[in-house]
This record gives C-alpha cells, sequence and structure tokens, in this order.
C-alpha cells in the first residue's frame, strides 16, 4: 500500500459516478463559469487535487461533514445527507447537484474555507441559489470549524436570472466548439 498521504490524495481523485456531458452542469460549476475558471474548450479536462494545501481543507472538510451527520443521526434529525438534486433550466440544459443535508424545511451546504467568513461568500452564492430554486427552502452555508458559522442565502431573484443566462451561453458555445472542432 502505498503511504497515508497518497491513499488519501488517490481517494480524493477517485473515478467519479458523474462524467460531465453537454447539456449537464453541476451546481459547483456556476460560480467557476461566471468567473471564467471554467471555459468551455476546457469543460472535460478534470483537474486533480494535489496541492496539500487544498487536500488538507477537503479533508477537514470531508471529517466535520461526517461528524456532523453523527450529531444529526445521533440526535435523529430528520434529515438526508448528500440528496441529489436535479432542475430544468430548458429542454437541452439540466443542472445537478448534491445538497450536504436536506432537512423537511431547509438546505445546509457545508463548506471549509481557507479563511473564516463574515457573510455568505460570493463564491457560494450561485450554488447555494441552485439548491434553493430547486427546493423552495431556505438554503444556509454552514461554515466550519466549530464553532460552526450559518449564513442565509438570501435568494437573488435578478442574480438567479442572469446565472440562468450564464448558463445557457456556456451551452451555446460548448455545442458550437464542439460541432466546429
Amino acid at each position: 500500500m502505498a503511504t497515508l498521504n497518497e491513499a488519501i490524495v488517490k481517494w480524493i481523485n477517485r473515478p467519479r459516478d458523474h462524467e460531465r456531458t453537454i447539456g449537464r452542469y453541476w451546481a459547483t460549476d456556476l460560480f467557476k463559469i461566471r468567473k471564467g475558471y471554467l471555459k468551455p474548450k476546457d469543460f472535460f479536462n478534470y483537474k486533480e487535487i494535489s496541492k496539500d494545501e487544498t487536500v488538507e481543507l477537503v479533508t477537514r472538510g470531508i471529517a466535520m461533514e461526517d461528524f456532523i451527520l453523527k450529531v444529526f443521526t445521533d440526535l435523529k434529525a430528520k434529515v438526508k445527507y448528500h440528496q441529489k438534486i436535479e432542475f430544468k433550466v430548458n429542454d437541452e440544459i439540466t443542472l445537478s447537484g448534491e445538497m450536504d443535508f436536506l432537512f423537511p424545511d431547509k438546505v445546509i451546504e457545508c463548506k471549509y474555507p481557507r479563511e473564516r467568513c463574515y457573510a455568505l461568500p460570493d463564491r457560494y452564492i450561485d450554488q447555494c441559489s441552485f439548491y434553493h430554486k430547486a427546493t423552495g427552502l431556505d438554503t444556509y452555508l454552514c461554515e466550519f470549524p466549530y464553532p460552526t458559522r450559518m449564513w442565509k442565502l438570501e435568494f437573488d431573484k435578478k442574480r438567479w436570472e442572469e446565472t440562468m443566462d450564464m448558463v445557457k451561453s456556456f451551452h451555446e458555445k460548448l455545442i458550437n466548439l464542439k460541432n466546429n472542432g
């Protein structure tokens, strides 16, 4: 067996049961598309997580999320963990995501950012907006470490419409790229 650190990096980068396909975009892609970090030409390129700082943040986030699940389970909370969800933008485009914690009355998305936040960070608004729009429920960002902080999404209809226009434009560029080689 490899070292434990090598095993952790290998596990983080393991093959997933979902591949990128034209017309299906992930909630976590929305902000990347908005900022230009994800471009149509790079859509199918998988970028491994290997930087120590990033691996550290990912593993801390997973550990905290697993702990919170244990808390909710022991308290017998009515919660679904890693609930998959889809939202049809139109006949050609579907957004998909996996909510960390889905309660009957709210969604909680968990993050372990590099620095403590003092409001819901812009980089998570599109993802949280997707969960809100797809479920109709209040959506919160839970920020680790302990003591956790909860930031409620104030849904912005105008931003959501801009996000939908952005996704449609990205989709068209991806189709044009595919058709024109």
